[in-house]
């Protein structure tokens, strides 16, 4: 009887865990939708602002200049974004480890702490997540307040550590 028990408990184990992958890929199923979508609209408005481009280069060829540039920041932001959802993607493990160190961070600090594992400047991220280079400094000055990190601990070291399986230490 007590085997049985104890193999009930195994399966329930395991339905339980099977359950958690599913409901995590049915997060990670609705976030590549909402990226489409999204990319979608953008798309959307390249049509229309490209029919207009057509329209306005017959009359003024200077406005034609400035609705190129309006049409390559979208195009750019739609590369961006697959930049990001890559990035997102491959550090998941390094994410659910930063966030058990700090539960407090928010998407975005996750995010810039994810681009800065991975060797990317301050400057390319910002380009990247189309922010600021001081919303990104903000974002790295939260990151170290939330991990209780001195002024004179390398955050790059810090996350690179945390990553490399390591227990990095944090002199407060």
């Amino acid at each position: 009887m007590f085997e049985l028990e104890r193999e009930i408990d195994s399966l329930r184990e395991l339905l339980n865990a099977k359950d958690r992958t599913i409901v995590a890929a049915r997060r990670e199923n609705d976030k590549l939708h909402e990226e489409i979508e999204s990319n979608y609209d953008i798309l959307s408005q390249i049509r229309v602002d490209l029919k207009l481009l057509e329209d306005i280069a017959r009359i003024d060829p200077t406005s034609t200049r400035r609705l190129s540039v309006t049409l390559q920041h979208r195009l750019t932001k739609i590369r961006n974004s697959s930049d990001i959802h890559e990035v997102t993607r491959q550090t998941e493990e390094f994410i659910e480890k930063l966030q058990r160190r700090a539960p407090d961070l928010t998407d975005a600090e996750l995010l810039v702490a994810s681009f800065l594992r991975i060797g990317y400047a301050t400057s390319t991220i910002a380009a990247t997540c189309c922010i600021s280079e001081r919303t990104v400094e903000n974002h790295r000055l939260h990151i170290r307040r939330k991990l209780g990190m001195s002024s004179h601990e390398s955050l790059c070291d810090y996350l690179e550590q945390l990553d490399d399986h390591a227990a990095p230490t944090t002199a407060k």
